[in-house]
This record gives structure tokens, C-alpha cells and sequence, in this order.
């Protein structure tokens, strides 16, 4: 055993110094072992359908202060031929630059709808380059002139079941064969898509994410091509109400109509000719077995009503109806969707069960989360099986609703699912989630047993890539809470709540963001954010409801484009905004900048950010800003005075709006695996360290702690990030490891 040993660390040594003697022309690689890693364009591992392409790298090396003097980067129709180092698409040549984010291949010739494969290689500080990296690739979506596909519907009657959707076409083309197939698809308010039969993605839900749906709505991009048949293929999309057709909760006033459908499929063929099969009045819809959903309210489930193999070609489908053209709101625009999707995340187990005195069963699952229920039942055909949600106990042990909002919203969060009687029956509802630790099941036909559901957590598939620990088991638990509430309350948008409102209020958004930024990678979802919150905040309105003190205070003024309302996006919006709440449009910009390293944030948002700061400036009095919500429902009897938290929220918008100006040089983006993540060209690879900060005290560590998780379609496994941390930023000991965050004075 020895001997092995012995022998691997011979071979450990040799072999990086003779893969440093390999590459063009025999040039001197970079040393220490220097690759380039962590390809990503737009802020995503291979993405489908993106705007643009914008690219970003890491580096990765096992020597000590390495820098980056230059980059080159290659674009290719085809992965094999860039590995054989043909660049068919553009090439930039060496580039003097230490920029490895938010980098534009300006001058590339990049067509909508084709795939692209590219690879990257840089120079390190004696101007020696490292080998190319493994390639990554993109596809850019439709430009707003390519979408042939039209908003279609279905007759709707009040009550009626939701509709499937479907259309069967001929893939076959004479003289060639089809090489790429994508789906671009739009259902609001959330669409599920089949494609020959099956789920082509079944732990996403809610999709697409919400958004002002008078101006745009969001598409997502499907790569279908291992599920083309030859002849006759059938693509089938089921549709939810969403926050589209949300009208049974805050009023009718809040739907933009009944739920309407766009989708596009392109095929590629060899010969280079392309087939576009889109939404139409061709296009068929019959009743589905989701008899109602609402995001609030729950879902309605009858599995009787099921059509068996309604999305496979083969089955016939002469009864089903043509689809109409869609009414309501026509978004007038669409845009990618570059956040990660809502998916099903974890199973919990429930950890007790008991029947409560009314006979309903209740399950315990032992923590408060954002989630949907997994049904797993046996039972005869017609039970009718009832699950209503909550976060707390009743005296009796029954489930106390008021803490979930039913007040508020007059509904309690409740799925119902009807039983087929043919064996054992699996459902979770998918156009709607909850907040909750407890279950209320009733009317089974048979005693129910612990093991007949699971919670599944749902939220938006941001990235772990911080986590925190210390010696202190309760402020460990502490932060495990936090991280839990964070998580419950992030599904496409920075909610409140997981139950009562599950909106975008700005005051909460701001607040939590340096917080969830130190723990997972949000940088594509505050760019979303702060796009609802610029488009919402863009109209002109004539003596509207302003803000005041409390919630409770109101004026009425004219508010002009870019000013905020409270929430965004939708169309609850509950007046302009106050100090405190509309500061997020100064700080969150910022916070992208600060955890990410992405100053499109501040080129785009700066005229919107000063206009608040000077919006905010008109209403101080003697340099105080006495307007505000404060602290709102702090925990006891703790009042912090508004005109105190109010005025240093000026501060500090102050002191970032101006400091954007001294940010526009490009700072150096050297980094470790143990700083943001998103700001993460370089990294001590393969290495944990400890080093104990000065500002530290007690047992708490900064430490980078590899790991690894499979997330991208490239074999390499990505590195997790893990940090021990003790304070928001704590400056390391050596100026090799971090970099010195954006000055904000």
C-alpha cells in the first residue's frame, strides 16, 4: 500500500509538468497547473434560447498569485471541430484584458435558434497561456421577428376544467434528417409540456415565472432532439391559472385573463433547412383532469378524467376542439427566461401522524416549508381525497389556518385529489404551492398510514454556494432557519410569504438580499427582479396613492416613470413607494455588483437609481427623512423610530448611487472558492484551507471546502462552494485569497 502510494505521487508530480510541455506551437503553458473552468453564458451552464451571448470563466491553478493579462476565445458551429481547433463562427484573437465577466463576442455572427459551441483560454501574469478549456456551449432563442407561433385558448365556461393541448406533426423531410429540435414555450399563467407521450422536464413546475404581463412575458427553451421520431411526433402542453389568471384572491381585478398558450418548435436538418411547427387555430384542446387551480386557493385534481396517451401521436383525438385565438392580455413582448426554473426539490418524510378530534388526520413533517404535497394511496374509485395546509396547532391539536393569511386571502390553501380505484395512485398538484409544517387529510376510505405523503419543497433552482457554521450549535440553527425561510420564499420573484400574499415587496426583496447572495448564487435572479421592478415602476400616474408612515398614512401626488410602487411585479401594487421600500432600487443593484461582480445592473438602473436618490432628497426635513413603514412587525415590543431607519437607508442609497461612478473601471475579478462565488475567476484548487480572520473570534473559520455536484451536461462535476463565515465580510489575512469588496465611500 505504500509502494501505491509512493508510486501515485511520482505519477501526480510528473504529470502536470508533462501536460505543461503540450500546446500549439510548443509555447510555455501556465504554471502550476492553470486551467480554465466553469464555462457560463449568461450566467447559465449550456443554455437554450438566451438573448445574447455574454460569457464568463474561472481559473483554476495550483500556484500562488496568479493573474489573468489576456483571454482568447474561439466560437464553433461544432463541439468536435473546435476540439480540432476549427473556429468556423469567430475567434478573437489574444486580448489584452484581466475581464473574465460579462464578456461579448463582439462582431460574431450568431443566429437565432443554431447552436454554438465555444471554448476559452487566457494568459497569466509572464504572458504564458493555459490550455483550452473543455468546450460549452449556447443557442440563442427567437428574434421578435422569427416567432410564427400565435396566443391561442380555449373555450372557457365558468367552472370548466383546465384543457390539454396538442398537436401532432411529420418530422420527416425528404433527402435528410433532422439533427436539432427545440421548444419554445409560453403558457400563463404556468404550463407543463409533453412531448411524444412523456413529461420532458417533471421536477419543473410553475413555469414560466411571473411578470408584468402587459409588457412581456417569459418563454423557456426545451431541447427535444433525443425524443424526435421518425414520422409523426405530438407535442402536448397542460395549463395552469398561475399569477395570470389570479382572480380568487385581492379580487377579479387581478387577472389578466383566462390562460392562453404560445409555443414554437424548431427543427434543425442536416441539409440546413428548418421546419417551425407553432401554436395556432390547427392546434386541438379537450377538458383535462385539473378541474381548478389557483396559486392561493390549491388544486383540484380527478384522475377519472384523465385522457390515456393524450399527448402520444397515435392516439386519436376526433372529438377534441380547434383552439382560439387568445383574448385577455397579449403580453407585448417576449424575453428569455434566464433565472433557473421553480423545481421539486426535496422529499420530507412526515415525522408523526395523529387524528384529530373533528376525525381529520393530521401530519406533522416537522418543519415550515414551501412546498406541495406528494400523494401516494391506494383507495376505490371516487374518493375523494381532501389535504388542507398550515403552519400551527389549535389547542385540540387540529390545524390552526389564521397564520397562513385566510383572512387576508379568504381561502385556506387545500388539494384535492380524486382517487381512479386502479392500484396504487401517485399525484402532486403542479400549478400551485404552499406554506406549511402541518397536513389535514380526510375522506379516505381506509385508515391512512404515514408513509401515504411526503412534502416536496419547491423554489427557484438557484445554486448552494455558501453555508455557515460555528461553534455554537443555536446560532447554527439559527442560520438554518434563515436559509429555509429564504428558500420558501423565492419562486421566480423575492416573495413575503409562501402563503397569505407571495408578493414582491421591495422592502422585504432589499433586505434579505446580501443575505441570500452570501448563500446562493442569485445574480440571474435579482437581474429578473429588478426588471419587474423597473418595468412596473415605468408608467406616468396622475395624483395616485403615495406611501406615508405606517401602512396606514397615505398622500396623494403625481408619481412619474421609474419612480416604485411598493411591490412588483403585477397588479397588486399598494401605492408608490416609501423610503425604506423603495431604496431596493438603489441597493439591489448595488448588491449585484458588490456579491456578483456584474455592473450591468448599475449601467442599466443608474438613471433610475439616482432618480430615487433625488426623489427621496425632496422629501427630507432638516436632512431627516421622516416618512416610512420602519421596522416592520418586529418581533416583541422593539421601535425603531421611522425618521431613524428611514434616514439611514438615505445614507446609504446616497453613498451607493454616487459610488457607481468610481466603480465604471473594470476591478479585478481574482477571486477564490471561498469569495462569491459569481465573482469567481480564480480559485485554490483542490486545496482546503483555514485561515482565522482578524475580525473572527471563538472557533468560527473562513475556510474553502471543495466539493463537488453534478449540475451541467459536461462530465467535468461543478465545485461547490462552502464558507465558514462569522461576519457579513470579514477581510482575510492574506491578500493572496480575497479580493477588497466595491468601496462604498
Amino acid at each position: 500500500m505504500k509502494f501505491k502510494l509512493f508510486l501515485a505521487g511520482i505519477l501526480l508530480s510528473v504529470l502536470p509538468a508533462l501536460n505543461s510541455c503540450n500546446g500549439s506551437g510548443g509555447a510555455k503553458r501556465a504554471g502550476g497547473d492553470t486551467e480554465v473552468t466553469e464555462l457560463r453564458c449568461r450566467d447559465l451552464d449550456d443554455p437554450e434560447g438566451v438573448d445574447r451571448a455574454v460569457f464568463s470563466w474561472q481559473i483554476e491553478s495550483e500556484a500562488d498569485s496568479v493573474v489573468q493579462t489576456a483571454w482568447e476565445i474561439e466560437i464553433a458551429s461544432d463541439e468536435k471541430a473546435l476540439k480540432n481547433g476549427k473556429a468556423d463562427v469567430w475567434s478573437s484573437g489574444k486580448q489584452l484584458s484581466d475581464q473574465q465577466l460579462n464578456v461579448c463576442p463582439q462582431g460574431a455572427d450568431l443566429k437565432p435558434g443554431e447552436r454554438y459551441w465555444w471554448r476559452v483560454r487566457i494568459w497569466d501574469g509572464a504572458d504564458r497561456p493555459t490550455s483550452w478549456s473543455d468546450p460549452a456551449s449556447f443557442s440563442l432563442g427567437p428574434a421578435a421577428d422569427q416567432w410564427q407561433a400565435k396566443w391561442i385558448t380555449a373555450q372557457w365556461e365558468e367552472g370548466s376544467p383546465l384543457p390539454y393541448f396538442r398537436t401532432v406533426f411529420n418530422a420527416d423531410q425528404p433527402g435528410t434528417k433532422p439533427v436539432r429540435a427545440v421548444i419554445y414555450l409560453s403558457g400563463l399563467g404556468c404550463s407543463d409540456l409533453f412531448f411524444n407521450g412523456r413529461r420532458v422536464d417533471s421536477t419543473r413546475i410553475l413555469d414560466p415565472a411571473q411578470s408584468n404581463y402587459e409588457l412581456y412575458a417569459l418563454y423557456s427553451t426545451f431541447d427535444v432532439t433525443d425524443r424526435l421520431k421518425k414520422g409523426d411526433n405530438c407535442i402536448g402542453v397542460m395549463l395552469g391559472d398561475g399569477w395570470y389568471n389570479q382572480g380568487k384572491v385581492w379580487g377579479p381585478g387581478f387577472s389578466y385573463g383566462k390562460p392562453i398558450l404560445l409555443a414554437q418548435m424548431e427543427i434543425t436538418y442536416k441539409d440546413g433547412s428548418k421546419k417551425i411547427i407553432g401554436t395556432d387555430e390547427t392546434w386541438k384542446w379537450a377538458p383535462g383532469p385539473v378541474l381548478s387551480s389557483n396559486i392561493y386557493a390549491g388544486e383540484v385534481y380527478d384522475a377519472n378524467k384523465e385522457i390515456a396517451g393524450w399527448a402520444d401521436a397515435k392516439t386519436p383525438c376526433a372529438d377534441w376542439q380547434s383552439a382560439l385565438p387568445a383574448g385577455g392580455v397579449i403580453p407585448k413582448e417576449l424575453k428569455p427566461q434566464l433565472i433557473e426554473p421553480i423545481r421539486m426539490k426535496q422529499e420530507i418524510a412526515p415525522v408523526a401522524l395523529w387524528q384529530d378530534p373533528q376525525g381529520n388526520w393530521i401530519y406533522d413533517f416537522g418543519v415550515n416549508v414551501a412546498a406541495i404535497p406528494l400523494l401516494t394511496v391506494e383507495q376505490p374509485a371516487g374518493t375523494r381525497i381532501k389535504m388542507r395546509m398550515g403552519e400551527t396547532l389549535a389547542a385540540d391539536k387540529s390545524i390552526e389556518y389564521n397564520t397562513t393569511g385566510v383572512a387576508a386571502t379568504g381561502v385556506v390553501q387545500t388539494d384535492e385529489y380524486v382517487c381512479t380505484g386502479k392500484g396504487k395512485e401517485k399525484w402532486t398538484p403542479r400549478f400551485t404551492y404552499h406554506g406549511f409544517r402541518y397536513l389535514e387529510l380526510s375522506g379516505a376510505a381506509t385508515q391512512p398510514e404515514k408513509d401515504w405523503l411526503k412534502a416536496v419543497v419547491v423554489h427557484t433552482d438557484v445554486e448552494q454556494i455558501g453555508t455557515f457554521e460555528c461553534a455554537d450549535p443555536q446560532i447554527n440553527r439559527l442560520h438554518e432557519l434563515a436559509v429555509r425561510t429564504m428558500l420558501s420564499n423565492i419562486h421566480g420573484l423575492p416573495t413575503d410569504c409562501p402563503h397569505r400574499e407571495r408578493c414582491g415587496w421591495l422592502g422585504d426583496a432589499h433586505a434579505v438580499a446580501p443575505f441570500e447572495s452570501m448563500n446562493y448564487g442569485m445574480n440571474n435572479f435579482w437581474m429578473k427582479y429588478m426588471g419587474d421592478v423597473s418595468s412596473s415602476s415605468s408608467v406616468f400616474l396622475e395624483n395616485t396613492l403615495h406611501q406615508k408612515l405606517h401602512n396606514s398614512e397615505f398622500y396623494f401626488a403625481d408619481k412619474q416613470p421609474g419612480i416604485p410602487f411598493m411591490i412588483s411585479p403585477g397588479r397588486r401594487l399598494c401605492g408608490v413607494a416609501s423610503p425604506d421600500w423603495g431604496t431596493a432600487v438603489v441597493q439591489i443593484p448595488w448588491d449585484i455588483y458588490l456579491y456578483f461582480g456584474n455592473k450591468e445592473a448599475l449601467e442599466i438602473y443608474y438613471g433610475e437609481m439616482k432618480q430615487w436618490v433625488d426623489h427621496i432628497a425632496a422629501l427630507t426635513e432638516n436632512d431627516i427623512v421622516p416618512y416610512g413603514l420602519g421596522d416592520w412587525c418586529p418581533p416583541g415590543k422593539i421601535d425603531c423610530p421611522i425618521p431613524l431607519s428611514s434616514t439611514g437607508v438615505r445614507r446609504t442609497e446616497t453613498r451607493r448611487s454616487t459610488a457607481r461612478s468610481r466603480s465604471a473601471r473594470q476591478r479585478s475579478t481574482i477571486t477564490t472558492r471561498t469569495s462569491f462565488r459569481k465573482r469567481r475567476p480564480y480559485s485554490a484548487k483542490r486545496k482546503t484551507r483555514r485561515i482565522m480572520p482578524p475580525c473572527a473570534t471563538g472557533s468560527a473559520r473562513l475556510s474553502s471546502i471543495n466539493s463537488t455536484t453534478k449540475r451541467t451536461k459536461r462530465s467535468a462535476a461543478r465545485p461547490q462552494t462552502r464558507w465558514r463565515w462569522l461576519t457579513a465580510w470579514c477581510r482575510p489575512a492574506t491578500k493572496k485569497r480575497f479580493p477588497t469588496p466595491p468601496s462604498a465611500t
